[in-house]
């Protein structure tokens, strides 16, 4: 199966995003043995920091590195740098764990691409020179799955839909929405759900990769024992309307928070937490979920 590229979103803060990025990929290249790569693209370098990086002490190579450099080289002010080139300086400048994991062969599972405290310059210099800006974070993913090094991409998005959220979504294969309890990310994640079509017909415009798969809501920092809790997993219709739901879902607990002291994944910091168990089924359900898509694509097909 080609490379995958999933995209976590939700326009409201507080919706756990980055610290499920971070479990469910630490889940993709630990226990279901997926090559990973995580990419940071939110300027805050939340995700970055669930890895053991701290504003103003990221690698040498970050996201806003290559996004510059391409919009210079589309003015001849710079030579193009080739995807598999800049993971390549951005993982040898990674040097503490658990930012790389590898297997028992040595092979590399599970790699990030940090954000940088620059990030930010970076996407409001695309948006002003679009002429050189526009297309080339797709550019970029399109080159990563050429690559064929990694089996799944998840990138962790700002809490906001702007231009550079709308380039990442033309370049990922799947959407999925993390929330919370809160009244405020669940209306976030059903925003998403409602303008899920827009986005697809725009992607369809593209002869390569045009395909966009909304795979679900999933809801955390959930207390499973309240009424709430228990109407959330009985009756997610409830909360969601006709937006697709995960089974999973990620109760709350006291090691997610302890874990982000740690600057780790929770999965990692504390794998027999009943956190840890939850990610790891959800992760589960997400690869079943992309398995059966690709199944009846191909049944599709021929």
């Amino acid at each position: 199966m080609e490379t995958k590229i999933i995209l976590f979103v939700n326009q409201k803060g507080g919706s756990a995003k980055s610290t499920s990025v971070a479990a469910i990929g630490d889940v993709f290249a630990r226990k279901l043995k997926k090559r990973t790569l995580l990419i940071d693209s939110d300027p805050q370098a939340t995700l970055s920091r669930r890895f053991g990086y701290c504003i103003g002490e990221m690698p040498e190579v970050s996201l806003d590195m290559y996004l510059v450099n391409e919009m210079e080289a589309r003015h001849g002010q710079a030579e193009h740098l080739p995807a598999s080139v800049f993971v390549s300086e951005a993982l040898s400048n990674v040097s503490k764990e658990p930012h790389i994991y590898r297997n028992k062969k040595g092979e590399s599972m599970l790699n990030i691409i940090c954000a940088s405290d620059k990030l930010e310059d970076a996407y409001t210099r695309m948006q002003i020179d679009s002429n050189s800006g526009d297309g080339i974070i797709r550019k970029l993913l399109l080159e990563l799955c050429d690559d064929k090094r990694y089996d799944y991409i998840l990138i962790d998005t700002r809490p906001s839909i702007n231009y550079s959220f709308g380039q990442l979504l033309l370049g990922s294969d799947y959407v999925i929405v993390p929330s919370t309890t809160s009244d405020e990310t669940i209306r976030g994640a059903n925003s998403i759900g409602e303008n899920y079509n827009v986005a697809l017909e725009k992607k369809s415009e593209y002869g390569r990769r045009n395909t966009l798969d909304f795979l679900g809501i999933f809801t955390s920092m959930v207390r499973t024992g309240t009424k709430l809790g228990r109407e959330l997993q009985e009756h997610p219709e409830h909360f969601y309307g006709n937006n697709p739901s995960f089974e999973s879902i990620i109760p709350f607990n006291q090691d997610v928070n302890n874990s982000e002291q740690k600057m780790a994944p929770v999965t990692l910091a504390y794998p027999r937490s009943v956190a840890a168990k939850a990610y790891e089924k959800l992760a589960k359900e997400i690869l079943k979920k992309i398995e059966k898509l690709v199944k009846e694509a191909g049944e599709k097909n021929g």
